[in-house]
């Protein structure tokens, strides 16, 4: 297999586990699919040690599990598990644009403000990884702007282990203009210092993506279940299980 990635720097485990990371969160490499050491060392011109090394960091930040005896699978979700991780996160979310109450948010407004416009610029040039990389930049400066510690490390987990669901229904939604909606809507409020509303609104959009979500996911399995050799597929039910959803 032909490399495809540049010159190996010192901190090769991370490098490692960027390029398999960004493989993930758009799809390249599928939701339960295995992750064959031998592949990835064609791919980063590696030794078996710190491809390791990546995948167990992976492993730690939720992208990828280890089964025993059958090496690293990328991690995949149910209904459930995607209906628990958005309701924590829409909390999270709350709870973040909640602490600006009562705070000078002019330096964070600004911020949010210059990404909005690089947002509707990749938006409006159909560019999806662009528009996702400044969405969660967006967000980033919401969280950096939390002087709230533990609420900052409990979003990062709980980011890292949804970008590539959220990358998903990006990709399939594109179009609607949805997420450049609610961002220019939320700027807005918290410009205004109606932070109350503005926490309120954050909730509110990450719940009512959960339907969505959960059905995106599920024909994203689907499709994948059918493109691979009949040998190895898999029912669409044993990749999601999908119990009802509130609409």
């Amino acid at each position: 297999m032909k490399r495809d990635e540049p010159g190996l720097p010192q901190t090769l485990p991370y490098h490692i586990m960027d390029g398999i990371r960004r493989r993930i969160v758009t799809g390249a490499f599928a939701p339960d699919a295995p992750i064959r050491e031998q592949e990835l060392e064609a791919i980063f011109g590696s030794s078996r040690g710190p491809i390791r090394e990546a995948l167990l960091l992976l492993e730690r930040r939720g992208l990828v599990e280890h089964m025993p005896r059958r090496g690293f699978r990328v991690r995949s979700h149910n209904a459930k598990s995607i209906q628990d991780l958005y309701a924590l996160r829409a909390l999270l979310e709350h709870a973040l644009v909640s602490s600006f109450e009562g705070r000078n948010v002019q330096a964070l407004t600004a911020t949010l403000s210059a990404t909005l416009e690089r947002m509707r610029h990749h938006h409006a040039a159909r560019d999806v990884d662009a528009y996702f990389e400044e969405n969660l930049a967006y967000h980033q400066a919401l969280i950096d702007a939390s002087d709230n510690e533990f609420l900052r490390r409990a979003l990062d987990t709980v980011t890292e282990v949804s970008l590539p669901i959220r990358y998903l229904l990006m990709s399939r939604r594109f179009s609607e203009g949805k997420s450049l909606s609610f961002h220019e809507s939320l700027t807005r409020l918290i410009q205004r210092g109606e932070i109350t509303r503005a926490a309120e609104e954050s909730q509110r959009d990450v719940l009512s993506n959960i339907p969505r979500v959960v059905r995106a996911y599920t024909e994203a399995m689907v499709e994948h279940a059918a493109a691979l050799p009949a040998s190895r597929s898999s029912t669409p039910d044993q990749a999601i299980r999908r119990p009802r959803v509130a609409s």
